[in-house]
């Protein structure tokens, strides 16, 4: 099964924009899950909630919660930095796949750093963006991802979200001669235009351009019409349209209608959060992967009361009258076991007060049963 592709420059910039809801969130705890994957935990007065970030492919608030072994070094290392750390802010960086969500602890602050881009990195800098600690240290031509350097991003395309407009100007700059033939539309605009080549190859798309024709054969006039489709694509960042294609299994996301995709069955979710947690459902063993123990538990509690219903029903009619009563209660049934189990100290009464419309007769703590009457 193919894997899920990595988030473009304006998808992130969407979910950026979605993530403004966890300002003035506590970082609780720091999660490695290995293969660059990594989880934070983070509450406020009223919820808690659960950041992913695949390196180099997503981040995004997560409902696939990791199941926690034993933390890495790096992971220690993290949480002695960060824990505690209330989120100011999270911002896309330079225009590019980069996010950094801005830290505060007690009269400190700190910068953690999200990039999205090839392999990925994750890297802890202080307040003045000097790097603390990294994930991956590098040394690049343009760059150093060194303890103590300053954190610089990679340089970027001459065509960002922040100047799309001045985008028909550049390209009529650029020379149409290409004596090896080989550059295309969607490759030279790729190039230029810091959005995502799924997004480009759209507009060509939708302006009934072949994608892969040479650019020399591109008309200079359609390049502003070009803009006006670009400039038009960032009203998704703050109203994103999220959806999962499919044909016989999962084939993309997006964040707007993709032209080459219109055969396909489309799914529209309702957040970028949403898109990607599915996606990575589609495309990895969730089974292995992912353990909600919550989730774990309820099914094990259903099946554990079939069992009971399968072995009373034979031959005895009151029995299978109260199977189906517990059938019919089943959900009653299990809140009622998930609130004894969280507190294992409860009273019947207590028991009796958080479900006053249910009879609790007994709660053994010693052989973990509770009988009720329905």
């Amino acid at each position: 099964m193919p894997g899920m592709r990595g988030v473009s420059t304006i998808e992130l910039a969407a979910i950026v924009s979605e993530l403004q809801s966890v300002k003035g969130f506590y970082l609780e705890k720091f999660y490695e899950a290995g293969n660059g994957e990594f989880r934070i935990k983070i509450k406020n007065r009223e919820k808690y909630l659960n950041i992913k970030s695949m390196l180099g492919k997503s981040l995004n608030i997560t409902k696939y919660i990791e199941k926690a072994d034993q933390p890495t070094n790096f992971a220690i290392a993290v949480r002695k930095r960060i824990e505690g750390s209330v989120i100011e802010s999270v911002e896309q960086y330079n225009n590019d796949r980069v996010a950094i969500f801005r830290l505060r602890k007690g009269e400190g602050r700190s910068n953690l750093i999200f990039e999205l881009f090839g392999k990925g990195n994750l890297v802890l800098t202080d307040e003045n963006m000097l790097i603390d600690i990294a994930y991956i240290y590098h040394e690049f031509k343009d760059r150093s991802v060194m303890h103590g350097k300053e954190y610089k991003a990679p340089e970027n395309t001459p065509i960002t979200m922040a100047n799309m407009d001045a985008l028909s100007n550049f390209l009529a700059s650029i020379p149409k001669e290409d004596p090896r033939g080989r550059r295309s539309a969607v490759s030279v605009l790729s190039t230029t235009v810091n959005i995502g080549a799924l997004y480009v190859e759209n507009m060509l798309n939708e302006l009934g351009i072949d994608p892969k024709s040479n650019y020399s054969a591109l008309p200079t006039a359609r390049t502003k019409d070009i803009e006006g489709l670009a400039v038009k694509l960032l009203g998704y960042i703050k109203n994103p349209k999220p959806r999962i294609y499919r044909d016989e299994s999962y084939v993309d996301y997006a964040i707007c209608d993709i032209i080459k995709y219109s055969a396909l069955t489309k799914t529209e979710l309702g957040s970028m959060s949403e898109m990607l947690d599915e996606s990575d459902y589609a495309t990895t063993d969730m089974f292995e992967k992912h353990e909600n123990k919550e989730l774990i538990e309820l099914s094990g509690s259903i099946e554990k009361q079939k069992r009971i219903l399968e072995e009373a029903l034979p031959g005895v009619s009151d029995a299978k009258e109260a199977g189906e009563k517990l059938i019919r209660n089943m959900n009653l049934v299990n809140e009622i076991i998930f609130k004894a189990r969280s507190n294992k100290h409860i009273s019947v009464k207590e028991l009796q007060d958080e479900f006053p419309d249910t009879i609790i007769k007994d709660i053994d703590l010693k052989n973990k049963t509770v009988t009720l009457e329905l």
